[in-house]
C-alpha cells in the first residue's frame, strides 16, 4: 500500500504557487459554507516525523477564519488522561457543529508510536484498531466529515530531515527520540503504518495516501483532497434523510420477540426486616468491592433508567450510602443544552465518564435519546 507510492512525484514552484492561492481562497469560502449548514470537519493528520505537517497546518490555517478553526498538537497523555479510555481526551476536542478540528497526530499515535515503542501490548492491537472504526463510525452516522491523511517519505529523505532539523537552533527542540527511532527502524514503522492503514481505511473514514518527498506536491494533495471531502459533505448535507417507514401498532409481540419487560415479575416483595438485613449486607459488600476497584485501578459506571417516579433517586441514594464520597460521582443527565447540542450526542457523557479507581453513576444515560428525548422530540434527525 506504501511501497507503490511514487516518491518521485514534485511540482515546480511556478505552478505550486498558482495552484495553492486557488486551493486555499477554496478552503475559505468552504469553511463558511460549513459555519452556515452546520457541517463539523475532522482533520487527521499523521505520517512520518519531519513529513512538514507542521507547516502543512500554518499553510491551512492561513487563509482561513481562526474563529472557526481549533488546532490540536497531541502529545503524550497526561497522568489524569490516562486513567480514561484511550479515545477519552479525543472526545473532549472533537468539533462543535460548524467548526473544524485539525489533529495534528491524532489517536492513531497509540497504533503506531506506542505499538513501536512497546508501550501497547500486541493482545490489545485488534481492540484498538475496532474501537478506532467505531469512533469513526459514530462521527459519520452523525455526518462529521473526515479527511485522513498519512504523509508517506523515503528512508533516506526521513533522515536527511531529521538531521537538518536537529542542526537547526530554531527547529532542534522538535526533534523528539521517537523521531529518530523511526529513522533507525524505518521498515518496522513501515510495517506497522501499513497494517493500521489497511485496517482503519474504511468507507465512513478513508485514508488520503501522499507523496511527501516534495513538500509542495504534499500539500497541493492533501488540501486538494480537503476541499473536496468538505464539498462532499456539503452537497450530502443537502440531501433529505429518508424516515424510515412506519410500522403499524403492534396488539401484541410476535412469538419469536423477546418480551424481557414482561418477564419481570412485579408481585415480588421484601419484608420489611428482611429488606433492612439485606440492603446492609450488600451495602456492607459494595463497601468491600469499591476498595478492590480502587486497588485494581479500574472505572466502574452504573447506569440507572426506567420509568418517571421508579424509585432511581432512592435507589442511588441507598447505593452510596455507605461508599467513600472521594471515589464516585453521580450524574443526572437532563434533556440536552444549547451547547450539547452543538456536538455528537455522546459527547457529554464521554465528558462524564469515570477514572480509573471510581465509580461513575449516571442517573439516565444515552439511552434516553432512544426513550426521553425522541419521544419529546429532541432526536428527531436520528
Amino acid at each position: 500500500m506504501l511501497s507503490p507510492l511514487d516518491l518521485s512525484l514534485s511540482l515546480d514552484k511556478e505552478t505550486y504557487q498558482s495552484q495553492i492561492k486557488d486551493l486555499m481562497e477554496q478552503l475559505r469560502s468552504l469553511q463558511k459554507s460549513c459555519w452556515e449548514c452546520k457541517l463539523p470537519v475532522v482533520v487527521v493528520l499523521e505520517g512520518w516525523a519531519a513529513a512538514g505537517k507542521g507547516t502543512l497546518v500554518k499553510k491551512m490555517v492561513n487563509y482561513m477564519d481562526p474563529r472557526g478553526f481549533t488546532v490540536h498538537p497531541i502529545l503524550t497523555p497526561s497522568p489524569q488522561e490516562e486513567s480514561y479510555p484511550f479515545l477519552w481526551r479525543f472526545w473532549q476536542k472533537l468539533p462543535a457543529k460548524g467548526s473544524i478540528g485539525i489533529f495534528y497526530h491524532s489517536w492513531y499515535t497509540h497504533l503506531l508510536e506506542d505499538r513501536l515503542l512497546n508501550k501497547l501490548p500486541s493482545s490489545q492491537i485488534p481492540l484498538v484498531m475496532r474501537d478506532i472504526n467505531t469512533f469513526e463510525r459514530q462521527l459519520s452516522d452523525d455526518r462529521v466529515a473526515i479527511a485522513k491523511f498519512w504523509i508517506h517519505l523515503s528512508q533516506k529523505e526521513l533522515k536527511s530531515r531529521i538531521k537538518e532539523y536537529a542542526e537547526n537552533e530554531l527547529e532542534s527542540w522538535r526533534v523528539r527520540p521517537e523521531d529518530w527511532q523511526q529513522a533507525k527502524r524505518y521498515d518496522e514503522y513501515a510495517s506497522l503504518a501499513e497494517e493500521m492503514i489497511t485496517y482503519t481505511s474504511t468507507g465512513a473514514a478513508p485514508w488520503t495516501l501522499v507523496e511527501g518527498n516534495c513538500q509542495r506536491w504534499a500539500r497541493v494533495k492533501v488540501l486538494s483532497q480537503l476541499v473536496g471531502t468538505i464539498a462532499q459533505a456539503l452537497d450530502q448535507r443537502q440531501l433529505p434523510i429518508e424516515p424510515p417507514a412506519n410500522l403499524p401498532p403492534q396488539a401484541q409481540l410476535l412469538p419469536t420477540e423477546p418480551d424481557y419487560l414482561g418477564r419481570v415479575d412485579l408481585s415480588a416483595k421484601l419484608e420489611k426486616e428482611d429488606y433492612k438485613i439485606r440492603l446492609r449486607q450488600a451495602q456492607v459488600e459494595l463497601r468491600k468491592l469499591q476498595l478492590e476497584i480502587f486497588q485494581a485501578n479500574i472505572p466502574v459506571l452504573v447506569l440507572f433508567e426506567g420509568w418517571d417516579a421508579a424509585g432511581k433517586g432512592g435507589a442511588i441514594k441507598r447505593l452510596t450510602d455507605t461508599l467513600d464520597p472521594r471515589s464516585y460521582q453521580v450524574i443526572a443527565f437532563a434533556a440536552p443544552t444549547e451547547e450539547e447540542h452543538r456536538y455528537h450526542y455522546l459527547w457529554r457523557f464521554w465528558r462524564k465518564l469515570p477514572a480509573a479507581k471510581t465509580i461513575g453513576i449516571f442517573d439516565r444515560s444515552w439511552y434516553g435519546r432512544i426513550l426521553v428525548e425522541r419521544v419529546e422530540g429532541f432526536a428527531k434527525d436520528m
